[in-house]
């Protein structure tokens, strides 16, 4: 279906980002993201709008890593900013492309908690550009607060990388195309994908008990005060009729 190769372009792409040394994995894995997004495209149209905004980021992506690798590129430097701004800016149109177009996939299938996933990173994902880019424009102004912002943004960053990785790898587990054989829950080849979604999983079902647990409990408490209240009114009556 395409899910498949969207998690390892979206993981050399953005995971990579992390480390210090740079060899163009954000252009490999963009590459590997624009096939992943043309062959889901088949599937929703919001996947066009993805590649179209991959195809920008590919291009300023290798931009600056030509500039870097020739040295014409200095960091916090004014074209080392304006360039990281607009990567920053079609990343994020690519990335609401992408969530969007997963959500209308899940919901095809009718799998509607995996909807709901995809929006939650959604607005995850927004709400962390919004941050970046507030950074980014007050750093001039604010250097010293901005640094340790910068750092609490950066672990947020991660934090929706990981959601992000979890969800393509559940909907590579679960989604497979109408002529597709249904096989549930299939297995990543990357056992580290496997063990962080088993974990989220067994989270997710211990809060769904938990939810299941505290909604008998208040209808037990509701159903008690309400066969109080009807003794009570009962008693009252007699009490009249006396």
């Amino acid at each position: 279906m395409g899910f498949g190769l969207l998690i390892l372009g979206y993981f050399l792409t953005f995971a990579f980002t992390i480390s210090q040394a740079y060899f163009f994995a954000d252009v490999i894995g963009a590459l590997v993201m624009l096939y992943a997004f043309t062959k889901l495209s088949e599937y929703n149209r919001y996947f066009r709008g993805a590649a179209a905004a991959g195809m920008v980021f590919t291009l300023l992506a290798l931009t600056s890593g030509v500039l870097l690798s020739m040295h014409l590129l200095t960091s916090e430097g004014i074209l080392d900013i304006l360039l990281d701004a607009a990567k920053s800016l079609s990343a994020l149109v690519m990335h609401v492309f992408m969530l969007l177009g997963t959500r209308g996939i899940a919901e095809g299938a009718d799998c509607g908690k995996l909807a709901d996933r995809a929006m939650r990173n959604l607005v995850m994902v927004i709400t962390y550009y919004v941050l970046y880019f507030g950074t980014l424009i007050a750093a001039p102004f604010l250097p010293a607060v901005v640094s340790y912002i910068s750092f609490l943004v950066y672990i947020y960053f991660l934090v929706c990388l990981v959601l992000n990785l979890l969800l393509l790898h559940t909907c590579f587990g679960m989604l497979y195309p109408a002529e597709g054989d249904p096989m549930e829950n299939r297995r990543s080849r990357v056992p580290l994908f496997n063990k962080m979604s088993d974990a989220f999983d067994k989270l997710e079902d211990k809060k769904n008990a938990f939810r299941k647990e505290s909604m008998e409990m208040a209808m037990e408490e509701a159903e008690k005060r309400a066969a109080e209240k009807a003794k009570k009114y009962g008693q009252k009556k007699k009490k009249k009729k006396k």
